[in-house]
């Protein structure tokens, strides 16, 4: 079947946060029904946090760059008689870089998209939420997808509460491996935190490590030396708590617990010579605003803090054309993000336990590669960082980064996977898949 080629990165003026008031978004919905004469696409889409159900699109394509007149199986960008065959009502879809015209018809809202992907053939293959990403010698290797608010260090029935779901995923992750210590899968998300202090004005002031694996814990892959560490265990995430709750207090600040779920990227996903997901890799993030921008050597984290809200794109395994069969459709690795809006700094995304806004210390605003900033210049620098942590360190890192392992669970059905519980719930953990 013929495949659709992507047009080039849309103009800067398109890529924008907003278009007036307008903001471009990546929505999961449902195809309603198709009217291909007139290139319309009718839709229901999922629901936004707090809210009980989601808007209802009529969907036209904004930009058929390049005369492409071929719809693949899997996405393109003409709504017309081939993608109807192909993308028939029922179907789940992503509409990458939809822009909500506000204006309502038959109580359709009139909406504009770039692309249109259809999910992937095996069920609860699409995440929404807020995205960022790391990477390792030039590819990206880890996917996180954060809780949309904080949990309050303060509040013990919800640090218990966190402590169950972490060792329930420990739990889950060894009883990964058969009885001779051999890694069976499948391969799930990991679960990690990261701690943040906010001063009396709602300014986040300092960011801990972001967390995910424990060098010092234990493993059934530890146990026979094929990685050095282990999951987070409930223990392990109080004790860092308690530790970072005693430092916050005695500075007069408030501290605050944020979770995410630390997706592992596919072997062939290699991050752009330029481009967005470039630049979230290589952007750093300083984490004490006691530091100014004039400190040459203040702490700083690669990746994992430029993002925004968009939708990944899991594996759904390989089809044995000749028996039918499917192979590998349990295991989770990230095959595309999908994120058009503004990326701006994660934790600014990220409310406080009941819905307050945050905002970053200037000091901790994402400090961006510059443009002389080659990928080789960047590597040297991390591999100058991790020779000064320690060669041990380092091919521990590796080593478990390279095997299938340490991962989580997501929501089952794409429309379920909302971006976050309503506020009357925020603080509880709900509408936030730990897994299971």
């Amino acid at each position: 079947m013929a495949t659709a080629t992507r047009p080039p990165f849309a103009p800067k003026s398109e890529r924008s946060d907003s278009q007036g008031d307008r903001r471009l978004q990546d929505v999961i919905a449902r195809v309603e029904k198709i009217d291909a004469e007139n290139g319309i696409i009718y839709v229901s889409a999922a629901p936004e946090a707090g809210k009980d159900q989601g808007k209802s699109y009529a969907v036209s394509i904004r930009d058929k760059a390049g005369n492409i007149n071929k719809v693949a199986e899997f996405e393109g960008n003409f709504i017309d008689n081939r993608m109807e065959s192909a993308i028939p009502a029922g179907a789940v879809i992503v509409l990458e870089g939809l822009l909500d015209e506000g204006k309502e018809n038959d109580g359709w809202t009139k909406a504009t998209a770039r692309w249109i992907i259809a999910a992937p053939p095996v069920e609860g293959k699409l995440v929404r939420g807020l995205i960022t990403a790391s990477s390792f010698h030039g590819n990206v290797n880890r996917v996180q997808v954060w809780h949309e608010n904080a949990f309050d260090l303060n509040d013990t029935e919800t640090l218990n509460s966190l402590k169950n779901n972490f060792d329930q995923k420990v739990s889950e992750f060894n009883g990964s491996f058969d009885d001779e210590g051999k890694f069976v899968g499948p391969v799930k998300p990991r679960l990690g935190f990261q701690l943040r202090a906010v001063n009396e004005a709602g300014d986040i002031v300092h960011l801990s490590d972001p967390i995910s694996w424990n060098e010092d814990g234990e493993s059934p892959a530890s146990q026979d030396g094929q990685v050095k560490g282990g999951m987070i265990t409930g223990e392990y995430l109080q004790s860092w708590a308690e530790w970072y709750k005693g430092m916050a207090h005695e500075n007069g600040l408030t501290p605050e617990l944020v979770v995410f779920r630390d997706y592992k990227a596919s072997k062939d996903y290699n991050v752009p010579a330029s481009g967005p997901l470039n630049t979230m890799v290589r952007t750093r993030g300083p984490q004490d605003a006691n530091q100014s921008a004039d400190d040459q050597d203040r702490e700083a984290i690669f990746g994992r803090t430029l993002g925004g809200k968009g939708v990944l794109i899991l594996s759904a395994g390989k089809l044995n054309t000749r028996t039918g069969e499917r192979k590998g459709e349990r295991n989770d690795y990230v095959n595309r993000i999908i994120l058009s809006e503004r990326k701006g700094h994660i934790h600014s995304r990220i409310t406080g336990p009941n819905g307050e806004a945050r905002t970053m210390h200037a000091n901790l605003e994402p400090v961006f590669p510059t443009a002389s900033q080659g990928q080789a210049r960047q590597r040297d620098k991390i591999a100058e960082a991790a020779a000064e942590a320690g060669d041990a360190h380092v091919e521990a890192t590796n080593a478990a980064d390279e095997l299938p392992l340490m991962d989580n669970d997501h929501d089952d059905a794409p429309l379920a996977q909302t971006d976050a519980a309503p506020a009357a719930r925020r603080s509880s953990g709900a509408g936030f898949n730990f897994g299971g």
